[in-house]
């Protein structure tokens, strides 16, 4: 028997990687093209790169320069860190040159996929600041990571940053360790048209917390920050629908890093065995903040194996399997949906992990309209009996009245009205009563089947009497 593919996506979640893919390629500047040997050459970390016309630098183990050789890499002689995890990094400066003419750097890279449009993803990566910030400028809490649609690259004026919306920041916490591993991280919901992921400060010197050591005669050269273990992992570790087989139980699985879990049945491991259908919700919290996916679970059993309905004369019907699996129609059609608009017997066979289920729809036509009513006489003598004529539609489905006429025997046009709610009193456009004597009336509406309007004409005649 063939297996259903949302049975295997449940039963097949048992790593937390497959589920949460990292989308950041060398998200920890291990791979590279060539060896570094100078400041500046963060395209070595291939596909990071600028992302503007500064020249960020990449730092790895590999390299024969003492400046660029992880630990020892960095602004200074004296500049020491060991990388957060492998042997390579890189790092970026803002702020750099205060004094004289600012500016910041930046780095990008290509997602592996886009971003899927409503889906929250986790953004986290780590920061160290280079020890040459404390001894000749500055800390500071700006920095973040921002997303474009297109090639973000592009030229920064001094004393200008990149003008992007930040996805995540760091912002009110002055970065100040040097010599351990800082996270910035956050949730994030996708628009759906991300493809670059990019790094560094957005924001202007007087938006951010800095702080500057009095170091009387030395300029200031700027903030130096190094940059590891980028990540954006997407969470959905739930299908949207699963199939639940009798008498067995199912394990929904939402493992995610090191979160912690809430789940709609109270419990709060990352996994739980569910018995029965349902929709099941789990709320992942991690690093402070909140990411949320669901899964409805189906019966893999059909309610009934016989359904008969009708349908209106020249309308389709929407024929939907009430259960998971691959279909085989008796129309030759192989989709969960067929759409169908003569009477007769419709066969589908299902099968799926759980069983092969066959069910009939037995379709029957009928016509279909509105009943409308107009009397055929009243009296319009306010005494409080029949003195008006009205409408009386009777639809199992939305209608509106697009226009009610009345003519004398001679055609003239004596009364108007559009809407569903009306009522004649005998008056013509000026309010002037019509004598006594018999008019035809012309009642056009429309009513709503299947998404679409369709129209009706009905005539008939009333007698006015004084």
């Amino acid at each position: 028997m063939r297996r259903n593919i949302f049975l295997l996506l449940i039963l097949s979640i048992v790593s937390d990687l497959a589920l949460a893919q990292n989308l950041i390629p060398n998200p920890g500047f291990e791979e590279y093209t060539d060896c570094p040997s100078d400041y500046g050459q963060i395209e070595l970390a291939y596909p990071w790169a600028s992302a503007s016309n500064g020249a960020p630098d990449y730092f790895h183990a590999c390299s024969s320069n003492p400046a660029i050789k992880v630990p020892n890499a960095g602004r200074r002689y004296y500049s020491y860190q060991p990388a957060r995890s492998g042997q390579g990094y890189a790092s970026i400066r803002y702020f750099y040159n205060i004094a004289i003419a600012p500016f910041s750097e930046h780095i990008y890279v290509p997602l592996k996929e886009p971003l899927q449009l409503g889906t929250s993803y986790f953004i986290r990566f780590y920061v160290s600041v280079d020890e040459a910030s404390l001894s000749y400028n500055e800390y500071s809490d700006c920095i973040g990571l921002a997303f474009t649609q297109n090639d973000p690259y592009q030229f920064v004026p001094d004393g200008e940053n990149l003008k992007l919306e930040q996805a995540i920041e760091n912002r009110g916490i002055l970065l100040t360790d040097t010599i351990g591993w800082t996270p910035v991280s956050g949730c994030y919901t996708a628009q759906g048209t991300e493809q670059f992921a990019v790094i560094g400060n957005f924001r202007s010197e007087s938006e951010c917390m800095l702080y500057q050591p009095d170091l009387p005669g030395v300029w200031p050269s700027g903030l130096y920050l190094y940059i590891e273990d980028v990540e954006v992992r997407p969470f959905d570790p739930l299908p949207d629908t699963a199939l639940l087989c009798s008498n067995q139980d199912m394990q929904l699985n939402a493992g995610f890093l090191d979160a912690t879990y809430s789940w709609s049945t109270g419990s709060t491991d990352s996994s739980i065995y569910v018995n029965r259908p349902g929709l099941y919700t789990v709320e992942a919290t991690i690093d402070g903040c909140s990411l949320r996916d669901s899964v409805i679970v189906l019966s893999g059993e059909p309610p009934s194996y016989q359904y008969d309905t009708t349908i209106c004369s020249g309308e389709d019907l929407l024929l939907d399997a009430p259960v998971w699996g691959d279909y085989r129609w008796s129309t030759g059609a192989s989709s969960r949906q067929i759409r169908v608009g003569q009477p007769g017997t419709y066969q589908l066979e299902v099968e799926n992990d759980c069983q092969i289920s066959r069910i009939n729809w037995r379709v029957e036509t009928a016509k279909c309209t509105c009943k409308v009513y107009v009397p055929d006489a009243f009296s319009p003598n306010d005494d409080g009996r029949n003195d008006f004529l009205k409408i009386y539609t009777g639809c199992d489905f939305e209608y509106r009245v697009e226009n009610f006429q009345v003519f004398d025997r001679w055609g003239g046009l004596r009364y108007q009205a559009q809407g569903n709610e009306i009522a004649w009193d005998g008056s013509n456009a000026n309010n002037a009563p019509l004598g006594t004597g018999i008019y035809t009336w012309v009642l056009q509406y429309s009513y709503l089947r299947d998404g679409k309007w369709k129209n009706e004409l009905q005539k008939g005649t009333v007698h006015l009497i004084r």
